[in-house]
């Protein structure tokens, strides 16, 4: 029993691990750690097993050292879980590195113990890598076919929505071969909504690098770059260095299909420097044959020879003669031995069945007889004492009825006590239970007038600061202003003022909405109007230098674990009344601003006003301005905000293009058509942040 639970845990394991063949380094080293100390077989086969797994695309060759170090433990304890999962392990290894002669041999070593354990989850796994690994990287459809539908059947047998993708993924990649392309459009879709459910980014990785592909073939090379780049980055991001070479493979195709060769050569380049990392030697015979391809293509003639020839030579120590009379001469033998197998169980069946036949017939006879003879001893019995039976009966019958009565009787009066009981106990909790919540819903009540009126105290302070900022509106010579808390308080600010030549103004996003970020605001405010006193600060970029000085100060920020993160994104202008030049420092926070009546962006440092582990200098950006020109500066909740028909984010973008839109309307108008806008995006959906936007005219 204590074996066949270390079988489905360690087939669990294996599964969990599968979905994400590159993990961390923090992985390999805990599982190097463990084998350091004294541990039972079994645990330590399952240890091995899991460090080939995590291996096997790092460094082939580790991993397949790994998976026979477990295989030899695996048949000295006679452990058949470990042996099937370590030759699955070789398996991969070998096939990876264009071996799959090799290769065939341990997957079907794999299949038949785990046949033997009936383990069909891991018989789903081990029949989709066979398919893949070998089959349909020799281009043999009709085989990897037959072994994906098997593994599809055990999944939908096991009802595992997850085991489904990766059959179903690689159905896609026959029909691609096959051109068939409609057909792979369609399983690649159901792999990407399987991935999507599942919430397995790894999963989603592939999919997307398989239809990029599908737009590829059908000469949609935007749509396939986008899906390949998403492909590429989330793969990068996961350390899959498989599809990572798939990825780039792909994309350097459609930049040579283009005749971006430049380009195309760069991601062959990384390609083959990541295939000789780890070994994968059938993936750079592709990356070979491409780079050969662009060279012709350019007339460099010795490079292109020079690549086709490694190509060939690569290719042909994979695809020799030899390997390839022995892997149809194994897959022969396995399957000649399969239908050998099923024979030989059915004939003897058949035998056991005619056996137990006859036997039975023997069997049938003998009760048949005996029965006979009880029935008819048992009539003249019946015969003989029929009558007193029968008075006797109806006076045990009438006793046993008045009995049982009495009884009922009595336990129906003593349930009745009990219930009356244990309703009177019942009403008396319900009594105490009314009045405790009547006292803490009075408690509640008072606690959230207290907390609201507080609230509303804070609101009026916060206006009274920002109507003192508006007294230097003036100053332009149009503007308008959108401000729209999520709650009663706003983390959003502005503040504009006019020292000597120069008119400063300011807007900022506080870490956050409501009390906290109200509180961040008051704060930044107070700073700010300290910081443009000191005559020493001259540069937008020094105002926000010293405004981050402030804040890490204030909140106590060194960067230790556990320390405030809180802080303030902001744009902060200075604009000479004199000379009209224009003065622009952001972090995170872009600037919006018209030239000649077209609109440019010029965006802000990628730090806030806080602690950042990266800190710098901010960039001072100087504008020349002329008379009627305007500037935008936006939060980000305007652009975060959700709504439209599909529920989605406004974005800058489109941000951008609605300003570009009411852009030689007046300052008011423009406010208007900016503020309705939202309105009309958000519809029902809920604010999900603060907002601010201002539009000034010079």
């Amino acid at each position: 029993m204590t074996r066949l639970k270390s079988c489905i845990l360690v087939f669990i394991i294996f599964f969990a691990f599968a979905t994400d063949l590159f993990g961390a380094k923090k992985k390999t080293d805990s599982l190097l750690h463990l084998l350091k100390f004294s541990m039972p077989d079994i645990q330590k086969v399952n240890t091995l097993n899991l460090l080939s797994l995590e291996y096997r695309l790092i460094n082939s060759q580790i991993a397949q050292q790994y998976a026979a170090q477990a295989l030899q433990l695996s048949e000295q304890i006679n452990y058949p879980t470990g042996i099937a999962q370590a030759n699955e392990n070789i398996a991969i290894c070998n096939s990876l590195k264009g071996n799959y002669s090799d290769a065939l041999i341990h997957f079907l070593l794999s299949i038949k113990f785990f046949e033997k354990s009936n383990n069909q989850a891991a018989l789903s796994l081990v029949y989709n890598n066979l398919a893949e690994y070998v089959f349909i990287n020799q281009t043999k459809i009709t085989e990897a076919n037959k072994y994906l539908l098997k593994s599809l059947k055990i999944a939908d047998n096991l009802q595992k929505l997850e085991y489904k993708f990766a059959p179903i993924i690689n159905l896609g990649k026959c029909a691609m071969l096959q051109k068939d392309y409609s057909k792979a459009i369609k399983h690649y879709s159901a792999s990407l909504q399987i991935a999507k459910a599942v919430h397995n980014n790894n999963y989603i990785a592939i999919a997307l690098a398989n239809i990029g592909r599908i737009y590829d073939f059908k000469g949609d090379y935007e749509n396939a770059i986008s899906f390949l780049s998403k492909a590429l980055n989330l793969s990068q991001e996961l350390s899959n260095e498989s599809l990572t070479m798939e990825a780039l493979l792909y994309i350097s195709e459609i930049y040579t299909n283009q005749k971006l060769f430049d380009i195309a050569l760069e991601y062959i380049e990384q390609g083959i420097e990541l295939s000789n990392k780890i070994g994968y030697r059938y993936k750079k015979i592709d990356f070979l044959l491409q780079q050969s391809i662009i060279y012709e293509h350019e007339k460099k003639f010795e490079q292109a020879f020079y690549c086709h020839k490694n190509y060939s030579l690569l290719k042909d120590s994979i695809f020799n003669d030899e390997n390839q009379m022995r892997f149809m001469e194994l897959q022969t033998r396995y399957e000649s031995e399969s239908r050998l197998k099923e024979i030989d169980v059915l004939t003897k069946d058949n035998e056991t069945q005619n056996s137990n036949l006859k036997k039975n017939q023997i069997i049938l006879a003998i009760i048949s007889l005996l029965l006979l003879s009880i029935f008819v001893f048992s009539f003249f019995l019946y015969k003989a004492y029929r009558n007193k039976n029968e008075i006797n009966t109806k006076l045990i019958l009438q006793n046993d009825e008045i009995q049982q009565q009495k009884e009922e009787i009595q336990l129906y009066n003593e349930n009745l006590k009990d219930l009356n009981l244990e309703l009177m106990s019942v009403n008396e909790e319900i009594e105490n239970q009314r009045f405790e919540l009547s006292n803490q819903r009075d408690l509640l009540v008072t606690q959230n007038k207290d907390i609201t009126d507080s609230i509303m105290y804070a609101e009026k302070i916060q206006t009274a600061v920002l109507t003192n900022a508006e007294k230097y509106i003036c100053y332009f010579a149009d503007s308008f202003i959108i401000f729209r808390p999520k709650d009663i308080i706003s983390g959003d600010f502005y503040w504009v003022k006019k020292v000597n030549e120069y008119l400063l103004f300011a807007l900022a996003d506080c870490t956050g909405h409501g009390v906290p970020a109200a509180m961040l605001s008051m704060l930044g405010i107070s700073f700010l109007n300290e910081i443009v006193a000191r005559k020493e600060i001259v540069t937008s970029a020094g105002v926000l230098d010293e405004l981050r000085n402030y804040i890490t100060t204030s909140l106590q920020q060194t960067g230790r674990d556990g320390e405030s993160r809180d802080g303030m994104d902001m744009a902060f202008c200075a604009y000479n009344l004199d000379t009209r030049e224009l003065q622009f420092a952001g972090a995170n926070i872009c600037l919006y601003y018209t030239q000649n009546n077209v609109l440019q962006l010029m965006d802000g440092d990628k730090m806030p006003i806080g602690f950042y582990f990266t800190n710098r200098p901010f960039t001072n950006n100087v504008i020349k301005m002329k008379e009627g020109e305007k500037v935008y500066l936006t939060s980000d909740g305007y652009a975060d905000q959700f709504g439209g028909p599909s529920g989605r984010k406004f974005y800058s973008r489109r941000f951008k293009e609605l300003i570009e839109s009411v852009l030689l309307q007046p300052m008011e108008k423009q406010g208007e058509i900016i503020k309705q806008t939202h309105i009309v995006w958000k519809g029902n959906h809920e604010q999900i942040d603060d907002i601010l936007v201002m539009g000034l005219k010079f």
